[in-house]
């Protein structure tokens, strides 16, 4: 009978600020961040008892082409902290990495009442 409890947890937030600079041209900021957590345990092999937690930060301007209906927005993150800690049954450690990266979002926007609502998909480089 398997008792291991393994469990994951992630969280992705942006906080973005911009100005429409001509009716369809958008200039930002935006700050990004990515928490991971995993663990591992109740297993009777001590090697596969683990946990890791990451945590990537990351700012950056923003350059964009907008429409009522869609978005296509190129991010640049110049500053990006990546930092990981882990534990295992041979012991901890901690790595941080530093450097910079890429980010491209297009969007649909559906409007709802005074809101609009809908869909983004991003694709990273790191």
């Amino acid at each position: 009978s398997r008792s291991s409890k393994d469990s994951k947890g992630y969280l992705v937030y942006d906080l973005t600020a911009g100005y429409q600079i001509h009716p369809n041209v958008y200039l930002g900021v935006k700050y990004q961040n990515e928490d991971e957590e995993t663990k591992t345990s109740g297993y009777s092999s001590a090697a596969l008892n683990n946990s890791s937690k990451s945590k990537r930060t990351s700012l950056g301007a923003s350059l964009g082409y907008i429409t009522p209906t869609y978005h296509l927005m190129f991010n640049y993150f110049f500053d990006s902290k990546w930092q990981l800690d882990t534990t295992t049954s041979s012991g901890s450690n901690k790595y941080e990495y530093t450097g910079s990266g890429m980010q491209l979002d297009l969007g649909y926007k559906i409007p709802l009442w005074s809101f609009l609502f809908g869909p983004q998909l991003s694709y990273k480089i790191y």
